[in-house]
């Protein structure tokens, strides 16, 4: 297995922690009859965007304060002015509604957390993190996450 290499990614532009899937399959759910593809959106400043649109009609969902993490340091940025504007810059990435429902369908599990990495127009990248109440583990420490599945959507190019 030498010659199987994971493959290299950009670096993310956004990493941030989704509301409850199901909360957000409900609305998905709904929005999967107007397009194929849905557009995710995300600031560092921690707002979420759900995005879709047809010929006849346009559907926009916005999730704000998000717990957000992994920013760069003031000191990367020549201003405060430069470093505020940074937080509010919106990345997206247009991926299959196919492939987005059946990464909802983890909320079966009751994951602890779900982060979402965005790498702009490039791919989304989804870690559910599982508690160990959900699969029945005896751990010492309960409120550690026991393991993590990954979910990558890559983008599509119109």
């Amino acid at each position: 297995m030498a010659h199987v290499r994971e493959p290299t990614l950009p670096p993310a532009q956004v990493s941030i922690m989704l509301p409850n899937l199901k909360n957000i399959r409900s609305v998905v759910e709904k929005m999967k009859s107007v397009s194929q593809y849905i557009t995710l959106s995300a600031t560092n400043s921690g707002g979420f965007k759900l995005h879709v649109s047809s010929e006849v009609v346009e559907i926009e969902v916005f999730y704000r304060d998000l717990h957000h993490d992994s920013l760069p340091p003031r000191s990367d940025f020549g201003s405060d002015e430069d470093y505020q504007q940074h937080l509010k810059k919106q990345f997206s990435c247009n991926i299959s509604m196919k492939n987005f429902v059946n990464f909802l369908y983890s909320h079966y599990i009751v994951p602890q957390n779900v982060r979402c990495v965005l790498i702009d127009n490039h791919a989304v990248i989804f870690t559910v993190y599982i508690s160990p109440t959900t699969i029945s583990a005896q751990l010492e420490n309960e409120g550690e996450a026991c393991g993590a599945l990954n979910y990558y959507i890559p983008a599509y190019s119109s």
